[in-house]
């Protein structure tokens, strides 16, 4: 019998229920020496495990189920999605000092943020973009063009008034319409890496879809917590770029 079966007593009768293994938690002060090595598109990014908030466990204090292969550093999964929690200003990731600030509910100081592959904007442009009104400019978001969305009661900012790769969109929901517990924003861009970093032939002008969410709060600061980030994703790519290259795997994990 395992060590880890149980007896059961149910209206007399004993019955035997099989338990799961407790799975390996790995600690936050052990995560700070993790990467999670990954690839999108055929760029390899290594991203400390701290920035995954969103695999944490609050109650056993600490990831579960990291694999050996990515602790060992020796797994590098293609994947679609990138997701990361930062807390701002400085996009730091979990420590034994912020942890409150990811635990509290709502965005609070949280940036969540993920990339994934390049979504054209022409389905957007040719239908969803005839039902919104134009308004004038935000002093929050000097530079933009603003209009607002009837139909999804939300304000929307623009960099262009068409399709192309490097449009910027932002969306803040209509508070005097929703009136969230933690008013937020959303950001879609595009990011590009360096072309130092993409020599290959085949991923050479790669551009990916960077998405983020933070508290209406911080929306007058979005560009510098663009540009941070997009900086933080170079970072990680520059990681990847100066290590050992690790066998590519086919399945797709979302992290």
């Amino acid at each position: 019998m395992p060590s880890w079966a149980a007896y059961i007593y149910y209206k007399g009768m004993v019955a035997m229920q099989s338990m799961k293994p407790k799975e390996p938690i790995t600690t936050l002060a052990e995560a700070k020496k993790i990467n999670i090595h990954s690839s999108v598109d055929g760029v390899h990014f290594d991203v400390p495990l701290t920035y995954h908030f969103r695999g944490y466990d609050q109650k056993n204090h600490g990831w579960p189920s990291v694999s050996e292969g990515q602790i060992a550093g020796t797994e590098r999964p293609a994947v679609d999605f990138i997701h990361i929690y930062a807390l701002l200003p400085d996009i730091a990731s979990m420590s034994e000092e912020n942890l409150a600030e990811f635990e509290v509910l709502g965005y609070g100081k949280k940036v969540m943020a993920s990339l994934t592959h390049y979504r054209p904007w022409d389905y957007y442009f040719n239908n969803t973009f005839a039902r919104v009104e134009q308004r004038s400019e935000s002093p929050e978001v000097k530079g933009m063009l603003h209009y607002y969305d009837p139909h999804a009661k939300h304000d929307l900012y623009l960099s262009h008034d068409h399709a192309t790769p490097d449009l910027t969109e932002i969306i803040c929901n209509d508070e005097k319409f929703f009136h969230s517990i933690s008013p937020s924003c959303g950001i879609k861009t595009s990011y590009r890496p360096p072309s130092d970093l993409v020599k290959s032939k085949h991923i050479e002008g790669v551009i990916f879809q960077l998405e983020y969410h933070f508290s209406s709060q911080y929306l007058e600061h979005w560009r510098e917590i663009d540009q941070k980030l997009k900086s933080l994703f170079e970072r990680f790519i520059r990681s990847a770029h100066n290590k050992q290259e690790y066998r590519t795997l086919s399945p797709i994990i979302h992290f």
